[in-house]
């Protein structure tokens, strides 16, 4: 039974280890992970929760693909802006009373 219990205790330590957040990881104050690493940006994680789930999924991205992707809803927003003034303009030049 000894070297069953040894075993199950090395499996644990190692399974456990393996949760452990890595050296070169750190929690900032709002829970986002920054990883450092000297050949890589630095990435801020957060958790998401996809549409539908109440799953949340850890995303993590470089502080130029959050820039990015900031850039991008803005200009989205703008268009969806344009285009709903546009369909507005149309829709009101046709209509009869």
């Amino acid at each position: 039974m000894n070297g069953l219990h040894g075993t199950a205790a090395i499996s644990l330590a190692l399974v456990l280890g393996g949760c452990a957040d890595s050296p070169d990881t750190a929690k900032s104050s709002q829970g986002n992970t920054v990883t450092a690493s000297n050949d890589a940006p630095k990435k801020i994680c957060h958790h998401e929760y996809p549409t539908g789930s109440n799953i949340p999924m850890t995303v993590c991205k470089s502080a130029e693909e959050i820039a990015d992707d900031a850039r991008n809803t803005e200009a989205a927003q703008r268009q969806i802006t344009q285009d709903s003034a546009i369909s507005a303009a149309q829709h009101a030049g046709t209509s009869s009373h």
